[in-house]
């Protein structure tokens, strides 16, 4: 039997960019009047809402990273203030010590004297010639 055969053609249109090509506007207008003005409009608004989009954004990032520098600001702040209270209790122990020195050498203890003596110089001889990390 002999069977007629059919043939499928099947054409594709493809473009980029946010407007189809003036030939197809044209074509839609022909089709149904107004889809023109309608598809410049459709794309004037999603232009509209995507650069509100991009600034909200842009503030967003902006005040993340204002955020990070004020908590930078603040740690660096509580890192001074620790090192500051280290230090001064660093330098009251060392006078402790001296004046516990002084006293145990007035009172003829000379070797708890001496031992009294090397916290201090030990942490001095310790902070002037070793290397920091």
């Amino acid at each position: 039997m002999n069977q007629p055969q059919t043939e499928q053609i099947i054409e594709t249109f493809h473009y980029q960019g946010i407007l189809p090509p003036p030939n197809v506007l044209r074509e839609f207008e022909a089709t149904l009047e107004g889809t023109a003005n309608r598809l410049l409009t459709l794309v004037e608004q999603e232009a509209h809402i995507r650069r509100e989009i991009d600034m909200q954004v842009m503030q967003a990032n902006i005040a993340a990273q204002q955020r990070q520098l004020d908590l930078a600001e603040i740690q660096s702040k509580a890192v001074f203030k620790n090192d500051s209270l280290g230090q001064l209790a660093g330098f009251v122990i060392c006078l402790v010590c001296v004046g516990a020195a002084v006293y145990l050498g007035i009172n003829n203890h000379d070797a708890l004297a001496g031992g009294a003596l090397a916290v201090p110089s030990a942490s001095l001889i310790r902070t002037f010639f070793m290397k920091r990390n």
